[in-house]
């Protein structure tokens, strides 16, 4: 689950943004910091040019160079919640007209279905306790560039797959 921080503290002339209010925080789950005053990317995960020089507890120092802004800039800053997966990675069943059980049942720890695409691929699922009777309502998730996508679930309910195009893979979280 991804969620905009708001609880933090810039330096802009240490060029620091302090995530410590965020329990367990890891780097690895940091995805995006924009000064939403400027409109400015000053962090993404994976740029070398706006990544981070150091963490040290959830002090994140940033490579971008942040002089020029200031202290109370507002930032948006996202950052994956995500819970560790229950098992291993699985290809999703193949589609049919009325929908494909993701799973015989979802397991009551379950919180949410974690979708895995890769370029290129789509799915596209109904979210039911039973399988529908005639081809149901969907929601259709595609990847331009490879993505994930999280669907809540509870006890009673399921996933039932209606199309696919690609490989798309699934974890329960």
């Amino acid at each position: 689950m991804k969620l905009v921080i708001g609880t933090y503290t810039f330096n802009a002339a240490a060029k620091t943004v302090d995530l410590s209010s965020i329990q367990g925080f890891k780097i690895e789950r940091l995805l995006a910091i924009i000064n939403a005053k400027t409109g400015t990317l000053i962090y993404a995960a994976g740029d070398s040019t706006r990544g981070f020089s150091s963490v040290a507890g959830g002090v994140v120092t940033l490579t971008y160079n942040t002089a020029g802004m200031s202290n109370t800039d507002a930032l948006t800053i996202i950052y994956d919640l995500q819970r560790e997966g229950i098992g291993d990675m699985t290809a999703c069943p193949a589609a049919s007209v009325n929908g494909t059980a993701l799973l015989s049942a979802i397991p009551s720890n379950v919180k949410a279905v974690r979708f895995y695409l890769n370029t290129g691929d789509s799915l596209t699922f109904t979210v039911a306790a039973t399988q529908p009777g005639a081809p149901p309502v969907t929601v259709t998730i595609s990847a331009l560039y490879m993505s994930n996508w999280d669907e809540p679930v509870s006890t009673g309910i399921n996933i039932y797959i209606t199309a696919k195009t690609g490989n798309p893979l699934y974890r329960l979280i």
